[in-house]
């Protein structure tokens, strides 16, 4: 789909998706040993150790999902030509423009990935596989809708820069959504099963 927008977007966004999967790695490491230690305090049947310290790495992913946003969006120019070197004007313009906004979603990315190794560690990865066939459907219809649908790669409708740098956003817009949409369903899903299973809402 990114095709429609023009070669530089195409150049932008796998340049900056390089970036992208860096950082998702850095999220699920901290995620996976957050459930390992989770999943310790389960085995050994201690709950309120296991909540407290899946709640800490809920924290802790928040956290440095902002740190990493403010981090990128702060030194984006200056991470692209550290890492890229020299690219042309409109390739440059394409990855800034993609990796604001993917920028964004970092701390629901981060969000995610420390829900989703949770319930990984309480053996209901279920969850977590329908979050992301949801949200995936999610991104595909939304970038369809807005390339083929409301027609907003059009260069016709914009000047040649602006219309570029809008398409682009168009597309990318979804894939921010998609994963503002990760942390959503999971922190419900965690927030609804700990209701469940609280001693004192049953009472109630």
């Amino acid at each position: 789909m990114v095709s429609s927008v023009g070669e530089a977007a195409i150049s932008g966004v796998s340049l900056v998706d390089m970036i992208n999967q860096l950082i998702i790695t850095l999220f699920g490491a901290l995620a996976t040993g957050g459930a390992v230690v989770t999943s310790q305090h389960l085995g050994a049947k201690r709950r309120e150790e296991a909540a407290h310290s899946a709640g800490q790495l809920v924290t802790l992913s928040a956290i440095l999902g902002v740190g990493v946003a403010a981090f990128c969006l702060i030194t984006r120019t200056a991470q692209l030509r550290l890492f890229f070197g020299t690219i042309t004007d409109d390739v440059m313009q394409a990855c800034l423009t993609y990796f604001t906004i993917t920028a964004l979603s970092f701390p629901f990315l981060a969000l995610y990935n420390a829900g989703a190794a949770i319930f990984r560690s309480t053996g209901n990865s279920a969850v977590s596989m329908k979050v992301s066939v949801i949200v995936n459907a999610i991104n595909f219809c939304g970038n369809a809708l807005c390339v083929f649908v409301l027609k907003m790669a059009a260069p016709a409708l914009y000047n040649a820069r602006n219309g570029k740098d809008l398409s682009l956003i168009h597309i990318s817009e979804p894939t921010r959504l998609r994963r503002i949409s990760y942390a959503v369903f999971c922190l419900k899903k965690k927030k609804k099963k700990k209701t469940m299973h609280d001693p004192a809402t049953r009472k109630q």
